[in-house]
């Protein structure tokens, strides 16, 4: 975590990658901010992310959420190396482990402990 926390170039590359995660996963603008922990109608903030202009703040909760994320979409890509509709679909999809309910869904109502809750459960996937 310090190594994030510290290194400019360690954030710029994990920003990069949850832009691209973020769409291939068809996140809407406002829920991408909700992710990250943002103010959900910042789209400048959002652009300025996008564009390298900016990258993942500072702060322990930022960068736990965007190693949570990217933890997700490995172990998803580790799970289904030759289905990437269906990677990319599962996080809009209600999934039986997590009480039947989608996994966008838990991680923006419930923040960090959702995002955490998703990938702990993502772990599991290869051992259901």
């Amino acid at each position: 975590m310090e190594d994030w926390l510290q290194d400019r170039g360690i954030r710029r590359e994990a920003t990069q990658k949850l832009m691209r995660i973020f769409d291939v996963w068809d996140i809407a603008g406002g829920e991408k901010l909700e992710l990250l922990g943002a103010c959900a109608d910042d789209a400048e903030y959002l652009g300025r992310l996008r564009e390298g202009v900016e990258i993942l703040p500072h702060d322990e909760e930022s960068c736990r959420r965007a190693m949570n994320i990217l933890s997700i979409q490995r172990s998803l890509e580790e799970f289904a190396p030759d289905a990437p509709q269906w990677r990319d679909d599962w996080v809009h999809q209600p999934i039986k482990g997590l009480g039947y309910e989608r996994p966008i869904d838990i991680m923006r109502h419930e923040g960090l402990p959702g995002i955490e809750r998703v990938r702990r459960y993502t772990k599991t996937l290869g051992h259901l």
